[in-house]
């Protein structure tokens, strides 16, 4: 760490480098998406859309409207599905179907954060896990870039 104000909110960081581990070693590792993902919560009759506010290879944090349904969803198995963007198909994006435990939902402002802890069986996680691993790099790059034009200043 360069400088660090906490009144100011401003951290300068320098002397970043890419972890030799892989992601398996890094499981709980949070990222949030490079463009807005939308997201369906799917259980039983009752289909919900929002948008993914962040993920990791366990859990998945989902904003959505907050509706009578969302409560009736409160400790629930649900499926989530969405398309994931990769460079890897000629799609463009995988769309993956999870299987995931609601283990919490937090209101605010008419919102809900859902928070989903992801089955461990799933046969989409590899997918999930590739495309958490290249947003981090894109994040250490994006923050390189940043403390490189800072340290110029």
């Amino acid at each position: 760490m360069k400088l660090l104000n906490l009144q100011k909110r401003i951290a300068i960081i320098e002397n970043f480098k890419f972890l030799t581990t892989n992601a398996n070693a890094r499981q709980y590792a949070r990222v949030t998406t490079s463009v807005n993902i939308s997201i369906a919560l799917l259980h039983g009759a009752i289909k919900l859309h929002g948008v993914i506010f962040d993920l990791s290879i366990h859990c998945i944090a989902i904003m959505v409207k907050h509706t009578k349904e969302l409560e009736k969803l409160r400790s629930k198995n649900v499926s989530l599905v969405f398309n994931i963007p990769t460079k890897r198909v000629d799609t463009g994006f995988w769309q993956l179907k999870l299987e995931a435990d609601i283990t919490a939902i937090i209101e605010k402002d008419g919102k809900a954060k859902v928070i989903c802890e992801l089955n461990e069986d799933s046969s989409n996680e590899s997918m999930l896990m590739e495309y958490i691993y290249d947003r981090q790099k894109e994040l250490i790059v994006e923050i390189k870039k940043m403390s490189q034009l800072n340290h110029r200043a």
